[in-house]
């Protein structure tokens, strides 16, 4: 529901997707809603997006599950999809493993 928002450009989008990427409890409704952001294209989310880049959030991949590898642990969703929206909107990021950082 949170990126057909955006996909459609249902009027207001813009607002509450900005509002459920900084406070909804879950993280996954957080990611959900910062690569909606990057859909929007739209430059004023870049603080939100850059914010996003140190998101608490982790669960455990499915690669570690199925190969038992801790090198594959944890994975932070809202990091990864503020990294990719960022890049959508020309802002170039760096990544050292689950670290992110704008290079201005």
């Amino acid at each position: 529901m949170v990126i057909l928002l955006a996909v459609f450009k249902i009027p207001n989008t813009f607002e509450s997707l900005l509002k459920i990427s900084k406070n909804s409890p879950d993280g996954f409704v957080r990611s959900l809603a910062v690569r909606s952001l990057g859909i929007l294209e739209n430059k004023k989310a870049v603080p939100a997006l850059e914010t996003a880049l140190n998101d608490p959030f982790s669960t455990i991949s499915n690669r570690c599950i199925i190969t038992n590898d801790p090198a594959f642990n944890k994975i932070y969703p809202v990091r990864e999809e503020a990294f990719r929206a960022l890049k959508i909107l020309g802002v170039k990021v760096k990544r050292s493993g689950n670290k992110f950082w704008v290079v201005e």
